[in-house]
């Protein structure tokens, strides 16, 4: 008896081991390979042949598993035989131990390796490779022969492609590290996910649209330019676009009189707010337009997206001849300080630091400020903040409006 157990829990390990094995190595993702490259070329190595046939790996490792729980399914029969009891007890006592060996072998041999090795998947597959790749090796023949029958090629199915996510992994990596900056960094992750941004995503919204109607003088036009900077206008009549209005058209009119809106328009682009901002740019390209009129479901005007809101959601705010630097809210100060606005949006912030300020939920230093405190800023309050140090010098109803910032 004593001999049946010690096989039944050697075949229970046995059968442990080869479902960490399947976990393991079929849950590396193509950066943790580069990394146990590094750690070990020779057992990388013996890793790559065997997932470069991973139908035939797989095959092997599945034939070893399930050889072993039949193998502990023969010998704990075995063991209930041995077992003297009453023959009116005999069948209960084989049901008894049948079912908590299948619940030993779901848990111990199923469950717990296969979740300890998608943990620790990387540090398992080297330390086991030399023993997988010879037990691989060993049943390879028959796992041919078998992936021939049911039609399987026994290459590689698993992608080598690296995913966005393990690409914003390596990003993350390489800024901790100080390789690229915060700028960088935002730039690189704003890239792959730029073919999937919808233009809905990025347009102004109808409601905070500035635009120009037909029946307006010229006199008109010109001090809507002054005061909104703005170098493309729609114009729209009785809740549709007719026309884009370029400012430049303006320079070279003197007839201010006889001025008409309607002789100076370019046919719109229209789109919808699923279309995909990268089209959309290829089309601005091909068609030498930067605005487009985004539509909703029927047909109604739901807001306009430009060249420049596609680019920016790439390579951060850019400025053109028009727009103003708002020194109100940003200003420097002697000592190296700079004097900010709590007002000033973290996005900015961060572009003027080269850190990334950004948190859900909070758009503002101010709010950044209350978040850290717990409460509202008084003046003299001071936090440190990623290499930072930011002090409150003026308070404005219940608001920060003068803050020093200085490099620690």
């Amino acid at each position: 008896m004593i001999n049946l157990i010690v096989i039944i829990v050697f075949l229970i390990f046995l059968s442990a081991f080869t479902s960490s094995l399947e976990a393991a190595f079929f849950s590396l993702s193509t950066l943790e390979m580069k990394e146990i490259e590094r750690k070990d070329k020779k057992r990388a190595e013996l890793i790559k042949k065997m997932m470069n046939s991973s139908e035939l790996f797989l095959i092997s490792v599945l034939f070893y598993n399930n050889f072993t729980n039949v193998s502990i399914g023969y010998y704990t029969s075995r063991l209930a035989g041995i077992i003297k009891v009453a023959p009116v007890c005999e069948n209960w006592i084989l049901i008894t131990i049948t079912l908590t060996m299948t619940l030993i072998v779901i848990v111990f041999a199923e469950y717990i390796p296969k979740l300890y090795a998608i943990k620790f998947n990387k540090r398992l597959s080297i330390d086991t490779s030399v023993l997988a790749y010879f037990m691989f090796v060993l049943f390879y023949p028959f796992a041919f022969l078998i992936s021939k029958i049911l039609g399987f090629s026994g290459k590689n199915t698993k992608q080598n492609e690296y995913t966005v996510s393990e690409y914003k992994t390596i990003i993350e990596l390489n800024k901790s590290k100080g390789i690229i900056n915060y700028k960088e960094a935002r730039f690189i992750k704003n890239f792959l996910t730029f073919s999937k941004l919808s233009v809905g995503e990025v347009m102004t919204p109808r409601a905070k649209i500035v635009y120009l109607t037909p029946d307006m003088t010229y006199d008109e036009v010109v001090k809507i330019i002054k005061s909104e900077y703005y170098s493309r206008y729609p114009v729209i009549r009785d809740s549709s676009v007719i026309g884009i209005f370029y400012v430049k058209t303006l320079t070279a009119y003197d007839n201010t009189k006889e001025f008409h809106i309607a002789d100076f328009l370019m046919n719109p682009i229209f789109v919808t707010k699923t279309s995909s901002a990268y089209k959309l740019l290829n089309r601005f390209e091909k068609q030498h337009m930067h605005m487009a009129i985004v539509l909703g479901e029927y047909g109604e005007i739901a807001g306009l997206v430009t060249m420049e809101d596609i680019l920016e959601e790439v390579v951060g705010d850019i400025k053109d001849e028009f727009d103003i630097f708002d020194d109100d809210k940003i200003k420097k100060s002697r000592n190296k300080y700079l004097e900010i606005s709590g007002s000033v949006e973290l996005d900015r912030l961060s572009d003027i630091l080269n850190i990334d300020l950004t948190k859900e939920d909070i758009d503002t230093l101010n709010g950044l400020l209350i978040m850290k405190l717990g409460r509202l800023p008084k003046k003299g309050d001071k936090i440190r903040y990623k290499g930072f140090e930011f002090t409150v010098n003026s308070v404005e109803e219940r608001v920060a409006n003068k803050i020093y910032v200085r490099k620690i």
